[in-house]
């Protein structure tokens, strides 16, 4: 069973309760503690462990469209890595405007 570590009052979490509801996925809620900072501690970092999550492939068109608002991504090596890492994805689709770093 999926496993939604959450904010309850957190718009980004309805959205991701939303989705988990329309496709009919089971699921249990994880209230965390954000009084005290629960979502930055290494145990709850650990828990990712660094793989992509919907939350990444939900900003990334935003970041990757940045230079269309005249942002310069250049100087942020760690932004483009991780762009990278989405771009190189199986399956993964561009679409226009979307300046790619790691071709």
């Amino acid at each position: 069973m999926l496993t939604l570590h959450e904010f309850s009052l957190s718009g980004n979490c309805h959205k991701v309760r939303l989705l988990l509801s329309l496709l009919g996925l089971n699921y249990q809620s994880r209230l965390l503690n954000s009084a005290e900072r629960e979502h930055k501690t290494e145990d709850f970092l650990q828990l990712n462990n660094n793989t992509l999550t919907i939350a990444d492939i939900a900003i990334y068109p935003y970041i990757a469209l940045v230079n269309e608002g005249k942002f310069d991504l250049e100087p942020y090596l760690y932004v483009q890595n991780w762009m990278g890492r989405i771009e190189h994805l199986t399956g993964y689709v561009t679409m226009p405007g979307i300046q790619r770093f790691n071709d």
